[in-house]
Order: structure tokens, then sequence, then C-alpha cells
């Protein structure tokens, strides 16, 4: 087609050539680079999200351990909080070992504890003392440390009535004539149940009576055998 013949608008073919031959030609790093590119934007996309949670985490702990500190004062014990000290009576360790109880045994007698601190119960039997008082029954126990001077012997008797547990626990206290070493009410769960009493018998024995509901008790023994007997026996 001869140039005088072109249509108007479109360019010749030297006007193709001139710039096709002014058009830089892409080498081959410049294409893998613009093929990477995609790849590239993704992976900062997830390192910006992995930034921003690690940021978020951070201010997390600065508030709670920082400010207002309460975090940390969670996780410290309560520096308000009253110390209450309870006094224990001091531990005895039993040196005797219990003698095992009759096979007839009563309720009543069953009820009597293998071990008292360091007494440990012996020699069982029932016993005739208060039978003019008419009780339901009546045992003598004896319980020992291992050493005889130290021995208490402990007479329990029941009746079906507290009156009638009464009326025995003031005969018994009207024949102590010693020194008066206690005295008070026997309580049970905030309730009193009884009242007891201890007093020296001569040559340094004491006796301690006291009722329980229905139940009367007499320990006997050396004083200071007595009183530790007395105070950590559980009925």
């Amino acid at each position: 087609m001869n140039p005088e013949n072109k249509p108007s608008g479109q360019p010749s073919f030297d006007e193709v050539m001139e710039n096709a031959s002014t058009t830089p030609h892409e080498t081959e790093s410049e294409q893998v680079k613009k093929q990477q590119e995609p790849r590239n934007k993704a992976v900062t996309a997830v390192v910006s999200v992995i930034i921003g949670l690690v940021l978020v985490v951070v201010i997390g702990l600065i508030t709670a351990f920082v400010y207002p500190g309460w975090a940390s004062n969670f996780m410290k014990p309560n520096q308000q909080a009253t110390s209450v000290t309870v006094q224990k009576r001091s531990e005895q360790k039993a040196t005797a070992t219990p003698d095992a109880l009759p096979a007839d045994a009563t309720t009543l007698l069953k009820a009597m504890p293998d071990l008292v601190g360091s007494y440990a119960r012996k020699t069982v039997a029932d016993s005739q003392d208060w039978q003019s008082a008419n009780p339901i029954e009546a045992h003598s126990v004896v319980y020992s440390t291992g050493e005889e001077a130290q021995n208490v012997t402990l007479v329990v008797g029941q009746w079906s009535k507290d009156d009638a547990a009464q009326n025995q626990y003031e005969t018994l206290v009207k024949g102590l004539s010693g020194k008066l070493l206690a005295s008070g009410d026997v309580m049970v769960s905030g309730k009193q149940t009884g009242q007891y009493e201890v007093h020296e018998t001569g040559s340094g024995s004491a006796t301690a009576v006291w009722r329980n509901a229905t139940c009367v008790f007499q320990v006997s023994g050396n004083t200071d055998a007595v009183k530790n007997f007395y105070q950590q026996f559980p009925l």
C-alpha cells in the first residue's frame, strides 16, 4: 500500500516500527520480579497481622500488671486478711496399747475410747459402786500410760432420764470435801448438757466428776493425771 493511500489516522508501517524500536523490552529479572510481587505482598500482610497481635498482647500485659496492677494484686495473697491464731492442746502420744473390750460389751462400754491422750484403755469390769442409784448400767475402766503410778480409774453409769443422772452427779459432788480445783458447765454443740467439778482428795490425788445428759462420769487418780485425762476425754 502506498503512503498516499494510507487511511487517515492509522499509523504507517515506518511509524509502527519506529515506536516498536523505542519500547523497551522487559528483562528476565524484571519478569521474575513482577511474578514475585503478589507473593511478597501476601507475606507482608501476614507479618503485619502477627506484629499487630503481638502488640495487642504486650499492651494487655502491661495494662494488667503495671496499671492499675489488678492482675498482680490478684495473684498475691490477700494482704488485708486477718491472721487468726488457734490455740491447741499439745498432743500426747499414747505409750500403751489398749486392751480389747469384752465380746458382750454394751453400747455404752463401746463408747469408751481406746485412747485418751497418752492413756490407753486397759481393764474393764462391771461396777457395783452406784447400784443404789439404780443405773441402767455402770462400768469401771482403768486407763494407763504404761506407768502404774499414773493410772486413772473411770467409773461411768447411765440412767434413763437426765433428772436421775443429775441426782447421782449431785450426790457424788457432795461427797467431795477436798479443795475445789475446777468447775463449770459441760457444753455440747453450744448446748449445756451437764456440769463438772474437780477436787483434791489428799496425798497428791484428785477426783473429777461430770454429767453429760443421762451419763455420769467419775475419774480418780494422781492429781496431774486426772487433770490431763478429764480435759481430753471426749464424752
